[in-house]
Parts: structure tokens; C-alpha cells; sequence
């Protein structure tokens, strides 16, 4: 801990008539008492926050789904920009309006065009592809093995002049 003491106290007359240990007295006081205060401050924020945060995630926890559900049954009157009002609905329905609206397959001229259920329907292909790619060229490098093996055999065989069963 460090104690700093102001000669400008000790010898201005500030505080009225002090003597040297009163002067010395009445700073480090002071100096404790602020860096107390200072840091129980600290701590009831701390600890304010950590109190708060724990029952706000309680509190979402607990509401949440019930929010959640009121907010997508209420029924609600949309507006355009100019005000004029179109015919109640629910943010389920519009939710299910979009999505459906978004799920159709238009491969645009470049990836980022696609919108994301083009792109989900083609990473799907692709892997589907790539799985079959991977399957066929092992199948067909084991065919071919098996057959350049069998044809070197007998090729062998006919050079030596081993008579060979058909």
C-alpha cells in the first residue's frame, strides 16, 4: 500500500490550525477511506452486475417460450410505406409466406445470385456426387487392377509357354 502525504496540507493552513500528526493523521485517513470506498464500489458493481445478468437469463429462460409463441400467433395489419394497410395476418403465416416464396430452385448466372435453398439443394448434389464419384472410381480402380493383373498373367504365361486353362 502506498501512502502519499501533501506538504502543501501540512503546511498550508487549509485546515485550520493542524499540527504535524494531525495533518498526517487526517491524509492517511483520507488516502484508506477512499481506496475503501473505491473498491467496495467496485465490488457492488461487480457483484450488481453478475446478480443482474443471472436473473435476466432466468427470466428469458422462463418467458421465452411463451413470448415466442404469443408473438407468432398475434395477429397484426401490415402497412406499406405509404400507409395504406393490407389484410391482418400473423407472423407464422408471413414466416411460412416467405419461405415458401424463397424455395424455389433459380441457379442464377453466378453463385451470388443463388438464393440459400439454391444453394443448399446444389452443396446436397454435390456431396451426393461426390460420394458416387468416390464409389465408382474405387470400384472401377479395382477392376481395372484385377484386370491389367489377369492380362499380365497370362502374357507372362504365354512367354514361358505354360499351357494356359481357358
Amino acid at each position: 500500500m502506498k501512502i502519499e502525504i501533501d506538504l502543501n496540507d501540512i503546511l498550508g493552513d487549509e485546515y485550520g490550525a493542524e499540527t504535524l500528526q494531525e495533518s498526517v493523521k487526517r491524509q492517511v485517513i483520507e488516502h484508506l477511506s477512499s481506496s475503501v470506498e473505491k473498491d467496495i464500489k467496485k465490488r457492488i458493481s461487480e457483484e450488481t452486475n453478475r446478480i443482474l445478468q443471472e436473473e435476466l437469463q432466468s427470466a428469458v429462460k422462463e418467458k421465452m417460450p411463451a413470448l415466442i409463441d404469443d408473438l407468432l400467433t398475434a395477429e397484426y395489419v401490415p402497412t406499406d410505406r405509404y400507409g395504406r394497410t393490407e389484410k391482418a395476418t400473423t407472423l407464422c403465416s408471413e414466416l411460412i409466406r416467405v419461405v415458401s416464396e424463397n424455395m424455389v430452385y433459380k441457379k442464377g448466372s453466378y453463385r451470388s445470385e443463388n438464393n440459400a435453398f439454391t444453394n443448399a439443394v446444389d452443396a446436397v448434389i454435390e456431396a451426393q456426387v461426390d460420394g458416387f464419384k468416390k464409389e465408382f472410381v474405387a470400384k472401377v480402380d479395382a477392376s481395372f487392377k484385377a484386370e491389367a493383373l489377369r492380362v499380365a498373367t497370362q502374357s507372362i504365361l504365354a512367354k514361358l509357354g505354360v499351357p494356359q486353362s481357358a
